[in-house]
């Protein structure tokens, strides 16, 4: 893989349109909840 396409792939990642959730070793992944209306941050 070379350093252009490991860049093209973090994109995709980040930015692609498949939901590619990044789990610890626990098996956790975070998450943030908020407020449609307003923004406000109602957990994480």
């Amino acid at each position: 893989m070379t350093a252009d396409s490991s860049h093209t792939h973090a994109h995709d990642v980040e930015e692609g349109l498949t939901f590619q959730p990044k789990f610890d070793a626990s098996g956790l992944v975070t998450c943030v909840a908020t407020d449609a209306g307003n923004g406000d941050v109602l957990m994480v």
